[in-house]
């Protein structure tokens, strides 16, 4: 997926973010209010780019947010362009922003997307679903939220199914039957200066900050100590209490 990078359209660096690890799916957003002017949703490259960063000079000035709040937007003649990108919280969806992700349409009022513009969300669509597994696609009204966005039109090709993932997912690898059991923990160090693991079967990656452990831990997965710097020990004690029912605290 080719994208417009948030320093090609002159985005400003964000306020602070968070990752997600988990997406359900993705709402689809416009403008709202009046029409937007006609070279904004006639795709006019500069217009667009000035366009996004008065949309994200009002969210992070006016409503006191990190960023501009959608992970991506689509404009008429199909460019796809990074705002806050996949894996980052949003600001978009009462609700749903530690758990899905948003593509921003640039129309207002009653202006309609083109059908290069749908595609041009769909290939959005079809990444997120690679990255986080198939999900719904929503209007923001859909949430449910109390607006009218994306829109009458939007909304229209939403309900007859034209946005959508671009190719269908294919099947799921058979589980490994050594992990399919295994519940994920996060494995601390509790020694100064030592890191946090996240670990699931023979996956693991070394968390880099105190957010992404709390993020985690709201989600349900739960935390063990022991000596973080090489999990592979981690692992094999982890698989010897699965097999031998044995709860995963010490």
């Amino acid at each position: 997926m080719q994208v417009v990078t948030r320093d090609e359209w002159g985005a400003r660096p964000p306020k602070w973010s968070e990752k997600i690890y988990v997406s359900k799916g993705v709402f689809i957003h416009y403008n709202g209010g009046a029409p937007l002017p006609a070279d904004v949703v006639g795709g006019n490259f500069d217009a667009v780019c000035a366009h996004l960063r008065g949309v994200q000079a009002y969210h992070m000035n006016t409503q006191g947010w990190p960023d501009i709040a959608y992970s991506f937007c689509a404009d008429s003649v199909g460019r796809i362009y990074e705002l806050r990108g996949f894996g980052v919280a949003g600001a978009h969806t009462l609700g749903w922003n530690w758990d899905s992700h948003a593509v921003y349409l640039p129309l207002g009022g009653d202006q309609a997307p083109t059908d290069v513009q749908i595609a041009a969300a769909n290939q959005v669509i079809a990444e997120h679903d690679k990255g986080f597994g198939a999900g719904f696609v929503k209007g923001h009204q859909q949430a449910p939220n109390s607006t009218s966005c994306p829109g009458g039109p939007t909304m229209a090709r939403i309900l007859a199914g034209d946005f959508h993932a671009t190719n269908p997912m294919p099947p799921p690898p058979p589980p490994d039957p050594d992990e399919d059991e295994m519940k994920p923990v996060i494995v601390v160090d509790p020694r100064p200066g030592k890191s946090a693991w996240h670990v699931f079967g023979n996956t693991r990656y070394r968390l880099a900050s105190q957010a992404e452990i709390d993020v985690l831990a709201y989600m349900g997965t739960e935390i063990v100590t022991g000596d973080a710097s090489n999990p592979d020990p981690i692992v094999n004690w982890l698989r010897a209490c699965k097999d031998l029912g044995r709860p995963t605290d010490r």
